[in-house]
């Protein structure tokens, strides 16, 4: 779309899934996605919700995520943007990214998020909330949201709209 809209834009983007710990990520559904060892800097890293349940013992779920958490850390040391997909922020938050941030989250998990991190500035009223080089999204379905988002402050306003109708945002 963008190309179509203006020659160029559009065909510089190299997308990697990356995982610190595994070649192999199991995602929700048993769905298995081959992963690579991040190195060198990213532009933007968007870190996913882990699969989650109503009642989630959230310092059992994210215990085992040091090294990402590290991983993180050290991107944003090095000038890396990095966006979170509904409960994502969690994760950021547990790697001290969003501390004394504005953010947003699910709101079914709101009451954990804020008895968990009460040094972060979580409104759920928001799908998304842009905080310096931090974004966060309300929900699966605002990872749309971040994307349109994402197109118009990369493309413009242009671009962002007429992919938004094309792909009925």
């Amino acid at each position: 779309i963008a190309h179509a809209l203006q020659k160029g834009l559009g065909t510089d983007y190299e997308i990697e899934l990356l995982s610190v710990q595994k070649k192999i990520v199991c995602m929700a559904g048993d769905i298995e996605v081959r992963t690579k060892n991040p190195s060198g800097v990213y532009e933007l890293i968007i870190v996913p919700g882990p699969e989650i349940r109503a009642q989630q013992n959230w310092s059992e779920k994210l215990a085992p995520l040091k090294k990402e958490c590290q991983f993180l850390k050290n991107a944003a040391l090095q000038g890396s943007r990095i966006a979170s997909i509904c409960v994502g922020s969690f994760i950021l938050a547990e790697a001290g990214l969003l501390k004394g941030r504005r953010v947003t989250s699910a709101w079914l998990f709101a009451e954990d998020f804020r008895e968990r991190y009460p040094d972060c500035h979580l409104d759920t009223n928001e799908i998304l909330i842009e905080d310096e080089f931090i974004l966060t999204t309300a929900a699966m379905s605002a990872s749309f949201d971040l994307a349109m988002h994402l197109v118009k402050q990369r493309m413009g306003e242009k671009v962002a709209r007429t992919t938004a109708k094309m792909t009925l945002l």
